[in-house]
């Protein structure tokens, strides 16, 4: 009688366990060769949009590095940004563009930026720990679970896009 109670108690949890979600750290890493997953393949969609936007696109890099009067972000430490293009082509980012870049009368303002990921396994890692890194630090005033939301885990996806319009 005891154990049909006990099976009578956890039949609504395992009811539940369909609906759960694969963990990011355990989804698939696109290395298998089945491609990125869904939720990657959309982000991918939308980073490839905001890639081939004619004239409103740059390299980081460069953009970043002319004069901070003509060349604004909308929000974020310029520094910081700077440092993290930097640690993005370090950890062998393929290429790292300014994204969304509003052209008005005497400045430009940006505050998207998109990281083209290589292939290589390791070079992967590394990125998407830089990329963790970074945002764990940036938001470290915030609570964990909205900090949580700015992680990234390689699903196979061609793409890292850091949003500043936060």
């Amino acid at each position: 009688m005891r154990l049909n109670q006990c099976l009578l108690a956890i039949a609504p949890c395992l009811l539940l366990l369909p609906a759960c979600e694969e963990s990011p750290k355990q989804a698939g890493s696109g290395d298998d060769g089945g491609g990125p997953t869904a939720g990657a393949a959309n982000q991918d969609a939308e980073a490839g949009k905001l890639l081939s936007a004619s004239g409103s696109t740059a390299e980081a890099r460069d953009w970043l590095a002319a004069d901070p009067k003509k060349h604004v972000l909308w929000k974020g430490d310029r520094a910081s940004i700077a440092r993290l293009v930097d640690d993005l082509y370090e950890a062998g980012a393929t290429k790292v563009s300014a994204v969304e870049i509003s052209k008005e009368s005497t400045f430009e303002l940006a505050a998207t930026f998109v990281c083209t990921l290589p292939i290589e396994r390791e070079a992967r890692r590394k990125l998407f720990e830089v990329h963790n890194r970074f945002w764990k630090s940036y938001l470290s005033d915030d609570d964990p679970e909205d900090v949580n939301e700015f992680l990234r885990f390689d699903q196979g996806q061609k793409y890292l896009v850091f949003d500043f319009d936060l």
